[in-house]
């Protein structure tokens, strides 16, 4: 008798399993197809529309007949995950389609706090900018929130203004790319041989296996200076209160404090309130007194990120593990030149 109570126990415990278990599976497509018309996203599109608080701090449901300012957030190291051209030309792109179609941009504000990161994502993230403000004819103005730095800097470039609050850090005006280590005498010491084939005058230059030669490394030494010129004509080009002379020989590399970069002509002005900084640009746009919204075009809806076969263990059966490292180390930015603050 125990025996058979103990197995319709169990053969009960199982079907109220396989119960949840089928309708859990059987509700997948209905969110999907909840979240799908819900955020009125056509296939091609890959962001959704958060509504901001204006500069006097409120806001209402997206309109497709108000005027619009766009904010793009700079946020995080350029070149990796949130941060990368595709997903800002994407958002710049989906601007001005879809639900966006009729909402006119007047302006671009960029929020910015960033260390920068690879070189060419930031320099591809600025011309996406300045590509856009000359297409529509908008302002751009950047907002600086604690950091702006290398990169980001040079994306802050096509801003038109540059607001930053007092105690935000910004420069770092320079290139950098990961050490390189010789490990040759440390295997010599062991009795280890190494041996790498190779074609090509230079092919093998700073392998770290081998004792480099004077003027190892050189040709990347001539990347790297090519690099810091783009960066520093672009500074002159748009900042036009920086001396060149005094910003390679004085200014260099180094990052200031909001009141110092003022000085120098980094940017425009200090504001602690980013409303101030945004009903600046609202009045430039032409907005002022008139109703506008702010919006955000934010990658992918949480449905889709859920279920997202690249990111849920749920589908592909697979566990990720990471173990944790400073920027400098990620491996999206090895062997990359970088405009990348690394303190």
């Amino acid at each position: 008798m125990n025996e058979s109570i103990l197995h319709s126990s169990f053969r009960a415990f199982l079907k109220t399993i396989f119960v949840l278990l089928g309708i859990g599976i059987g509700l997948i497509p209905l969110l999907l197809l909840i979240g799908t018309l819900s955020e009125g996203e056509t296939l091609d599109q890959t962001n959704s529309i958060t509504i901001l608080p204006n500069a006097d701090g409120s806001r209402a449901s997206f309109s497709k007949t108000t005027p619009a300012i766009l904010q793009l957030e700079i946020t995080g190291t350029i070149g990796l995950l949130k941060l990368t051209p595709d997903k800002i030309r994407s958002q710049l792109q989906e601007s001005h389609e879809g639900k966006m179609k009729d909402a006119t941009v007047k302006g671009v504000l960029l929020r910015i706090k960033s260390p920068g990161g690879v070189a060419i994502d930031a320099d591809s993230i600025y011309h996406a900018i300045q590509e856009y403000k000359a297409k529509y004819q908008v302002p751009v103005y950047a907002y600086v929130d604690g950091l702006c730095a290398s990169g980001a800097m040079y994306i802050a470039l096509a801003a038109d203004k540059i607001y930053a609050t007092n105690v935000s850090i910004i420069g770092s005006i320079g290139v950098i790319v990961n050490s390189f280590l010789n490990f040759a005498e440390t295997i010599d010491k062991l009795g280890i041989k190494a041996l790498t084939i190779s074609a090509g005058k230079g092919k093998d230059d700073l392998n770290p296996l081998h004792p480099w030669k004077a003027g190892e490394g050189n040709s990347i030494k001539v990347i790297v200076d090519y690099f810091y010129n783009v960066f520093v004509d672009l500074v002159v080009e748009n900042r036009p209160k920086v001396n060149r002379d005094e910003l390679v020989n004085v200014m260099g590399a180094n990052v200031f404090t909001a009141p110092t970069a003022l000085e120098y002509g980094l940017i425009d002005k200090i504001e602690n309130s980013y409303n101030s900084a945004l009903s600046d640009l609202v009045k430039t746009a032409g907005l002022e007194g008139k109703p506008y919204q702010v919006v955000r075009l934010e990658s992918k809806g949480w449905l889709q990120e859920l279920f997202s076969l690249q990111t849920s263990s749920l589908f592909n059966g697979k566990i990720k593990h990471e173990l944790p490292l400073s920027e400098e180390w990620q491996p999206d930015l090895m062997n990359k030149v970088l405009y990348l603050y690394i303190p």
